[in-house]
């Protein structure tokens, strides 16, 4: 079992290009930022993105974690809820927009949503994922965000989903925060949204995942360790699927500042619907190829895949993509629950 009593960190540290990889070096300077100030999966020195290189080392010393029941490896089920409604006007100037490009059956079909969507809309159907869900033995995590109607990415109020999380909850989901766009670097908004959160749901809030995956390497570790939070899980490219510091296991981030571990786990992120379809352009044959390579090289060491997967993505064939995963991990007897859950059991070892 990796734990700090058998100093896996110490193992990373005898090979400095590793050590480098895995506490994230070249993001204390970072070049070639995108247009959000991410750091891309193309700018990274490391050729070997998709390997888990530094769970790789650790597993060849005979450091093996164990999971619950003699399962093989672990998943963590993730849903972003970016947006679960659209407000009427929102929907009537694309109506407009469309008609003055010509286009009319989508004028038509925009203003005919603009009439009923000024509620809930399908996006907001979180009970046929839980379904799908518990049809393979999975519990899966939803990270909500937390917004001000004056925010550029606004798009509902939490406290209008108070019932559905509170069923999300009855049926072993988890809820965690989605923090917005300046939430990585900002700790007062930090706290506040965790608070109006644990607020709407009742309970505390001990999960985070950024909105975008904005992430400043270690500022936002060290910001979420202050708020209060158990885990983080926005280590991820947006730009591509894979292994952002090596590691396909949970672990406890490191300041190259401070020389010293910061008081928080993250369950870094390996899969991601967004990237993709989004950035690497796949079709979903293609997709399901690059999946089952990383779902096979995190079983091969034992280790936890975190997916992605945006409720906008429940639909069609990506809808029938995510059954594939799901059906692909419990055939490979994988243990599928929430990152919450499998953070408990982590760090209780």
């Amino acid at each position: 079992m990796i734990t700090e009593k058998t100093g896996f960190q110490e193992v990373l540290r005898t090979r400095p290009e590793l050590w480098d990889h895995y506490t994230r070096a070249e993001e204390y300077t970072p070049n070639n930022l995108d247009s959000y100030g991410r750091f891309p999966g193309s700018a990274s020195s490391c050729r070997r993105i998709s390997q888990p290189i530094a769970s790789e080392a650790l597993f060849k010393t005979d450091l093996l974690p164990s999971w619950p029941e003699e399962h093989e490896f672990a998943v963590c089920l993730t849903h972003d809820i970016d947006s679960v409604y659209r407000p009427r006007r929102a929907q009537g100037a694309e109506a407009i927009i469309k008609l003055l490009r010509k286009d009319v059956h989508g004028f038509w079909g925009d203003l005919k949503k603009s009439a009923c969507m000024g509620k809930r809309w399908p996006l907001c159907d979180f009970e046929r994922i839980l379904d799908l869900e518990e049809e393979y033995g999975a519990s899966s995590s939803f990270f909500f965000l937390v917004q001000d109607p004056d925010e550029d990415d606004y798009t509902y109020e939490i406290e209008d989903l108070e019932a559905e999380m509170g069923h999300i909850r009855d049926r072993s989901g988890e809820i965690g925060l989605h923090g917005g766009f300046s939430c990585y670097h900002n700790l007062e908004q930090v706290r506040q949204r965790k608070t109006r959160l644990a607020k709407a749901i009742n309970a505390p809030v001990v999960g985070y995942r950024n909105h975008y995956l904005l992430i400043k390497v270690p500022k936002t570790w060290e910001l979420l360790a202050h708020a209060g939070f158990l885990y983080d899980t926005t280590l991820g490219y947006h730009d591509c699927i894979g292994f952002r510091n090596g590691m396909c296991h949970p672990f406890r981030p490191f300041n190259r500042h401070s020389d010293s571990e910061i008081p928080l786990i993250e369950v870094p992120l390996i899969i991601s619907d967004m990237a993709l379809f989004n950035y690497m352009h796949l079709d979903i044959e293609a997709a399901w190829i690059q999946i089952q390579q990383m779902i096979d090289r995190v079983c091969a060491v034992r280790g936890v895949v975190t997916i992605l997967w945006h409720n906008i993505s429940m639909f069609d064939e990506r809808l029938d993509l995510y059954r594939r995963i799901l059906n692909y991990c419990r055939e490979k007897n994988a243990w599928m629950d929430t990152c919450g859950e499998l953070v408990k059991w982590w760090t209780s070892q």
